[in-house]
């Protein structure tokens, strides 16, 4: 009798899981569709332009958290205290 309710159990589970894993897929999908639309729209002059803005704000971003992976210990009284 457990092993039937085990057995469905993580059968839904897995259905679940694969769900989940389409959902983000498509959703991944859809954002890179987006992203290429809104850079075809971009005239030719201003990729450059846009794209070192884009560097420096990003330079900017790692700078503030720091590069490179970093041990939990450190990460999660930061995040539970949030």
């Amino acid at each position: 009798m457990y092993i039937l309710l085990i057995n469905n159990l993580m059968f839904r589970l897995h259905f679940h899981f694969i769900h989940l894993i389409i959902q983000f897929t498509i959703n991944i999908s859809r954002t890179m569709r987006d992203f290429d639309d809104t850079v075809a729209q971009l005239p030719g002059a201003k990729h450059r332009e846009e794209g070192a803005a884009l560097a420096a704000e990003l330079d900017q971003f790692q700078k503030k958290r720091g590069s490179g992976p970093r041990s939990l210990a450190e990460i999660l009284p930061a995040v539970l205290s949030q």
